[in-house]
């Protein structure tokens, strides 16, 4: 679907089913060399790799507009094809290695994340940016040669048709209020700054699907009405001595049965499972009568204590005896942090008072919750993380290609802007960070220096030509700026086709990266 729409769009522009198919075969070889990598490599796909072959196609489809852009031009010159094909791919090489070897740091960045799945994502796409370098300068090129246009006033004409000058109005407040636009980027920073401080992240299953899907729903019906169904699984590890009897048995067994009648009394618990549920009651008092039934129930501990090691409630090895209590939380509107944050306090004050008694035991909190709030706190660890490692390569690389510090630097802004405009606007509507939205700042810091790169390349040898910077701007918006505002509407459109999925992390990384496609645009011709 989302290589179907890109390719509608792509022959609104050109007008022309010989441009688009060339266009589509260029993208297919790079989309099916990166499919088949997955494939030799015995990867199985999952539901975020499956976003790597259409970004791959996408990003494929935008390089040959920006080399069917740079051909039309070739052709309006020099009126011949063979000519107009090598003039093309001397155009556009520079701009087409320096985008996808930036965009390949972009993605790589995402190695640095904990979570496989977005590991696994930034090594394919990084690595398939080798796939679309190989499709645009070999592919693309050698189609062109053996499928030559009949005539060149048809591409002449389709290129004036489509050449038109938009960009004249965006190119004169740009240039004649550029202080104006600098206020307004600076302006900006601390709001979207504080957004940015404000986000929050989320891995519950209500945030992975849609609200109305039918598993949702069950969910909250049978939380609602049933019972709980979220797990906190507690082990209680107690240490062995050397001779132990039934009684070391029962005096473990008390201390588990304490902590499960105050778990009990959480407001957020509602049912607790250990192995003291199958026993009988245990005396709280020291009266002869009561010491008879500790020696009676101990006995029947150590009777039936593989009858408990068999349905997973009690555990022993030479080291240790550990003992397991399952309990059930409610998960709607639950607050993980702070509720492991109490569950902590409770256990560990128990735990210190029964080791102050002689007893050594350690405890190990796990499960469904400690989970889900693990994985929610690497999602914004994930975040930082990669994003600071996408903004040091790509950087580093716009210096050392610039041969500039500053103006390696000043050419990160346009890639950074994005990120942290999309994000603060996150961070202040509350829309909490996925598995989906964590990629999208490094593929976007990656993907919009396409662009960038695009832009400087053309600004570099107009000011080579006229030694005037708002003539080496007014050169570079004439030959590439209708080629970036196509490949950002052809990129996001083709994006957005994962709106639709009921998988909500794969829907979010659409509309996000859409909307940071047409902020990148902003970002490189105004910025």
């Amino acid at each position: 679907g989302s290589a179907l729409l890109g390719l509608i769009v792509a022959w609104l522009f050109l007008r022309s089913m010989r441009m688009v198919t060339i266009v589509m075969i260029t993208a297919v070889v790079a989309w099916s060399a990166s499919l088949s990598l997955v494939y030799l490599s015995g990867t199985n796909m999952d539901a975020v790799l499956l976003l790597m072959p259409a970004l791959v196609f996408v990003l494929t489809v935008c390089g040959g507009m920006h080399f069917t852009n740079y051909h039309a031009d070739a052709v309006a010159e020099l009126g011949e094809n063979q000519a107009a094909v090598a003039m093309a791919l001397r155009r556009g090489w520079l701009p087409c290695v320096l985008s996808e070897l930036t965009t390949a740091f972009g993605l790589g960045s995402l190695l640095m994340s904990e979570l496989v799945p977005v590991r696994k994502f930034g090594f394919f796409a990084a690595v398939s940016m080798a796939f679309i370098m190989f499709s645009l300068l070999v592919v693309w090129p050698a189609l062109m040669s053996v499928w030559p246009a009949r005539g060149t006033s048809a591409i002449v004409t389709t290129r004036k048709e489509r050449s038109s000058h938009w960009w004249r109005p965006l190119y004169l407040v740009a240039t004649r209020f550029p202080n104006a636009w600098l206020v307004v980027f600076v302006a900006l920073l601390p709001v979207c700054g504080f957004g940015i401080s404000q986000l929050r992240t989320s891995a519950q299953l209500e945030d992975l699907l849609s609200p109305n899907s039918s598993a949702v729903q069950s969910y909250k019906w049978l939380q609602e009405h049933v019972g709980s169904l979220t797990p906190v699984e507690i082990e209680l590890r107690f240490e062995r001595n050397a001779i132990e009897d039934a009684t070391v048995l029962l005096q473990q067994a008390e201390v588990v049965e304490r902590l499960r009648r105050e778990l009990l009394e959480s407001p957020k618990v509602d049912g607790v499972i250990s192995a003291t549920t199958f026993a009988p009651t245990l005396p709280t008092t020291h009266s002869a009568r009561d010491l008879l039934m500790r020696r009676v129930i101990a006995t029947r501990l150590e009777k039936h204590r593989d009858r408990l090691e068999e349905i997973q409630f009690l555990h022993s090895d030479d080291h240790f005896q550990t003992w397991r209590i399952s309990t059930r939380v409610n998960s709607l509107d639950l607050d993980y942090g702070k509720f492991l944050s109490e569950l902590d306090r409770q256990v560990n004050s128990l735990i210190e008072e029964v080791n102050q008694d002689g007893m050594k035991v350690t405890v190990n909190v796990c499960g469904g919750v400690p989970l889900i709030y693990i994985a929610q706190e690497q999602l914004l660890k994930d975040l930082i993380k990669s994003f600071t490692t996408a903004f040091f390569l790509v950087g580093l690389t716009m210096v050392v290609l610039n041969r500039s510090v500053l103006g390696g630097l000043l050419s990160v802004i346009p890639n950074v802007f994005p990120v942290i405009v999309a994000f603060g606007v996150m961070g202040l509507t509350d829309w909490p960070i996925d598995i989906g939205t964590v990629m999208t700042a490094s593929v976007a810091m990656g993907i919009c220096d396409d662009d960038t790169w695009h832009f400087l390349v053309w600004f570099r040898r107009g000011f080579l030509r006229f030694g005037s910077n708002r003539k080496a701007v007014r050169f570079a918006y004439r030959h590439c700026a209708t080629a970036m505002l196509e490949t950002s509407i052809i990129c996001g459109v083709g994006l957005l086709v994962f709106v639709i999925s009921p998988f909500t992390p794969i829907a979010r990384f659409g509309l996000v990266m859409a909307l940071l496609l047409a902020l990148g645009l902003l970002g490189d011709l105004v910025f």
